[in-house]
């Protein structure tokens, strides 16, 4: 954790939101609930006790599952995977 309260799971947790709010707008797509709070804006960068690693994790690889059309949860995330190296 970082003076400013900033943590790795913090991060997580503001990207998967993020992402998740992104993708589900650009492609159409019902969102729950996220962690956004007019009245704290560093909400979504500071995990509460009740979520784990683990619940942050899993609402990141959900909004990686929306990134590309036909990648539900579920699917091959392989054949949308771009190999390393340039493009």
């Amino acid at each position: 954790m970082t003076p400013s309260g900033t943590s790795l799971l913090g991060l997580v947790k503001h990207l998967a939101n993020t992402e998740y709010n992104w993708f589900s707008e650009t492609f159409g797509r019902e969102t729950e609930p996220l962690h956004f709070d007019d009245d704290d804006p560093d909400a979504d960068l500071r995990p509460e006790p009740h979520e784990t690693t683990a619940d942050l994790v899993a609402f990141y690889a959900d909004g990686a599952a929306r990134r590309a059309p036909g990648c539900g949860a579920g699917a091959d995330r392989r054949a949308h995977r771009r190999p390393p190296g340039p493009a």
